[in-house]
């Protein structure tokens, strides 16, 4: 994350700390946190509008083209499942399947993000979090 700021969107889940109570020792350098307003309807959260349903088929997919893989190895118990072998099939589907293109499209569709296409650097920070100011604005009225 050298040279790079990135904001992290959090919903209201109890799960998700709030900053000032995460502990001493953690200190997020180029991380903005940025709290969602609470009952916030899912057409407008980037991951409900698409990105979580994209990487379950993607990931379904993958865990059925391993079932098919135990079945044709004649395997005993062919829905057994390792937890490092999930761990590798989520990572190969958010990695390899899941394209940059659905995330941007999801957060285009919520209207978090007002500019097209990637940026490479050409917006400046200070204009991307005056539009998301805007856009959260509108959100919570």
């Amino acid at each position: 994350m050298t040279n790079r700021k990135i904001m992290l969107l959090l919903d209201d889940c109890t799960a998700h700390v709030p900053l000032t109570e995460l502990p001493n020792h953690i200190k997020l350098k180029n991380t903005a946190m940025h709290y969602l307003p609470p009952n916030l309807i899912s057409k407008l959260q980037p991951c409900d509008a698409g990105i979580i349903r994209n990487f379950k088929a993607y990931y379904r997919r993958r865990f059925n083209l391993m079932l098919l893989e135990h079945l044709e190895s004649n395997t005993s118990d062919l829905e057994k499942i390792y937890i490092l072998e999930a761990i590798y099939m989520v990572v190969a589907a958010l990695t390899f399947d899941v394209k940059p293109k659905t995330i941007v499209n999801c957060f285009l569709h919520c209207k978090i993000r007002t500019v097209q296409g990637e940026t490479d650097g050409d917006i400046k920070d200070s204009v991307v979090m005056s539009e998301f100011s805007v856009v959260m604005s509108e959100l919570e009225q």
